[in-house]
């Protein structure tokens, strides 16, 4: 295709009743010139051509209109602020004077921007006339200003002032309040929009201002309403207000006193509309009951008790005491003791919550008094009965009270000491003819008794205290004979000796006794004897002696008995072996041989066991002793051989 250049325009027509000056210009505009070559296109022009000439007409006279043409002037603005409710269609008015006028309303939407032209909308109409309405306005919409732009063909435009916006949504009802007393209550308005405020307090009273304040004359609850009014609308909002006064706690009781398992009703009696009770009921069951208003406890046990009732409300709380309210009583107590002096008698009255005591005496005689004495006419045994009444009933102790005396007690042991185990025999030696007998035995079998005369074994080490309680009508008496039993442990006699190194009769013996033993005997088994601790005794020579040491304590004793042996050669042969001594026996590390007189011939000594094993072997050659020593050797029989001239002798040792 060939997109070619347009054709010229044309030079236009004059209308004037004067000649034109050689200033007009009528000649026609020259056509376009495509400046592409391009094979489809008709020449540079493309069949373009100038435009028509324009034309100059003289005429004698121009009609003229009968209407002036004026420029457009607005005789009254709009609105300056325009009030309307949420959803209410509202309009904005201008006049204006002129021929021909147009209309632009505008809106600036108050974000900071300017005015902007109102299309053509649903939500509104009239943007290009002298009315604009909108439609459902709403709360965004508040504080948009409205103008409009006037023009026609014989001025400049006008722009109107502007008009704003004020969005009034329906009021919000609301308030609060709060006590000035318990009866006078301060209101104060929180509503919203709203232009009018009216109350009705729920009393048959109410008040227009705004932040009332109201005084009830009775407790109780009220149902306060609130009116708020505006342009918008009216609304209503109510609450509930209770009115109350901090209780006063009172209560009564169906009884207050009477005896154990006394129920009692109470009855709340207390004013000021309480909403919570709490009773305390110290000794009856429940003890505590919580919001009862007429709570029934039963009291158990005998005594006096208070009685608690804590009362209170929003407002406060009040606490009512009442001291020693209820009275519960038991059944009387009887108990009495007594005192006997021969056939006088002095009695105790020891009862509890009794009003009135009877005694029987028990020999055809009876009064009623607290406490008394009552002289006998004969010694014996009586059945005193004692009654004791108070309004729940009556009660009776019976004891029987003999006259006379008292008795005496006393005893006898058959021994006082003893060793390991032995018996005692024990005989009552009291007067006053005793009927009941109690004794004690610490430390022996059996540890208690009730015969008269018995009989207690002993077989633990100690010192013992024995006790005799003996009763007869009359009353008690007692015996306490302190360490009267001693039992000794039996001593354990033992001893060791030694014999001297420089006389081989000489013996020293030391007692390693154990036990209760204050006393020692020693029996040397040759008619001698000692009473020495630890004695040192010389015997006549050798051989073997069967010592014996008895230990002896207070009152028992024991005894020990060792050999102790002082060995020599045979008397026989002595014209061919010398004299020889053995010592000691028993032996422990050392063992010594000693000739009386120097051998002729060489002697060999030899120590040999009884399963004839040779420990020990020397020759005593001119020589009167010799020693063997026998430290790691066992304890056990030995034998000490001498070897002269062909012959053998032989002497039994023990270690």
């Amino acid at each position: 295709a060939c997109n070619g250049p347009g054709g010229g325009g044309s030079g236009g027509r004059i209308l004037t009743n004067s000649p034109a000056g050689s200033t007009v210009q009528l000649g026609a505009g020259l056509p376009g010139i495509n400046t592409n070559s391009n094979s489809l296109c008709n020449g540079p022009s493309n069949g373009a051509t100038d435009g028509l000439t324009g034309s100059l007409d003289i005429i004698a006279f121009v009609p003229q209109s009968d209407t002036e043409n004026v420029a457009a002037s607005i005789t009254n603005q709009p609105a300056e602020i325009i009030t309307v409710c949420t959803e209410q269609p509202f309009s904005v008015f201008v006049a204006a004077e002129g021929i021909a006028l147009n209309y632009q309303w505008q809106v600036n939407f108050n974000a900071g921007g300017g005015f902007e032209d109102m299309d053509e909308s649903s939500a509104y109409e009239g943007e290009n006339s002298d009315v604009l309405t909108v439609f459902s306005p709403t709360p965004g919409m508040d504080g948009w200003m409205f103008r409009v732009i006037i023009t026609n063909d014989c001025g400049e435009e006008l722009i109107s002032d502007s008009s704003l916006l004020s969005v009034d949504e329906a009021p919000v009802p609301g308030f609060t309040f709060e006590n000035v007393d318990p009866f006078t209550i301060q209101f104060t308005d929180t509503s919203e929009g709203g232009f009018s405020v009216s109350w009705d307090f729920g009393d048959e009273s109410g008040s227009t201002d705004t932040n009332p304040v109201h005084t009830y004359t009775e407790t109780g609850c009220y149902i306060v309403t609130q009116v708020v009014t505006s342009p918008c609308g009216t609304e209503i909002i109510a609450q509930e207000i209770c009115l109350s006064v901090a209780p006063t706690a009172a209560f009564t009781s169906d009884v207050t006193e009477g005896c154990v398992s006394l129920e009692v009703n109470f009855q709340s009696e207390s004013v000021g509309n309480p909403t919570q009770l709490l009773w305390q009921f110290p000794g009856a069951s429940p003890s505590v009951v919580l919001d009862d208003p007429s709570p029934t406890v039963v009291y158990n046990t005998a005594g006096t008790y208070d009685v608690i009732l804590i009362v209170s409300n929003e407002t406060g709380a009040d606490t009512l005491t009442q001291t020693a309210f209820i009275e519960a009583e038991a059944l009387p107590i009887a108990d009495f003791s007594f005192t006997v002096e021969g056939n006088l008698v002095i009695f105790t009255n020891n009862s509890q919550n009794g009003d009135t005591y009877l005694w029987d005496y028990g020999d055809m005689e009876s009064e009623q008094v607290f406490e008394s004495e009552h002289l006998y006419d004969e010694t014996g045994n009586y059945l005193v009965t004692l009654t004791a009444t108070n309004d729940c009933g009556s009660t009776s102790m019976t004891v029987q009270v003999g006259t006379g005396s008292l008795p005496s007690a006393g005893f006898f042991a058959s021994q006082t000491i003893g060793c390991g185990t032995f018996p005692v025999q024990f005989s009552d030696g009291s007067t006053g003819e005793p009927s009941e007998w109690f004794w004690q035995f610490p430390g022996g079998t059996p540890a208690t008794s009730t015969e008269q005369n018995p009989t207690v074994i002993y077989d633990t080490p100690g010192v013992y205290t024995v006790t005799l309680q003996v009763t007869n009508q009359i009353g008690t008496d007692f015996s306490v004979q302190e360490n009267l039993i001693t039992v000794e442990e039996f001593p354990d006699p033992s001893f060791t000796f030694s014999v001297s190194e420089t006389n081989i009769y000489e013996v020293s013996f030391f007692n390693t006794t154990t036990g209760a033993a204050n006393q020692f005997i020693w029996d040397f088994d040759d008619g001698t004897t000692s009473n020495e601790l630890n004695p040192v005794h010389t015997f006549a020579g050798g051989g073997e002696y069967y010592v014996t040491l008895n230990a002896l304590g207070a009152a028992c004793g024991a005894g020990e008995t060792q050999l102790v042996a002082l060995l020599v050669s045979d008397v026989g042969e002595r014209e061919l072996l010398p004299q020889v001594i053995v010592y000691p026996s028993p032996f422990t590390d050392d063992l010594f041989i000693e000739f009386a007189e120097r051998p002729k011939q060489p002697v060999e000594v030899r120590l040999a066991g009884t399963d004839g094993r040779i420990y020990r072997r020397q020759v005593v050659d001119n020589q009167l002793n010799r020693r063997f020593s026998t430290d790691r050797l066992p304890a056990g029989i030995y034998f000490v051989q001498f070897l002269y001239e062909s012959e053998v002798y032989t002497v039994k040792v023990v270690k």
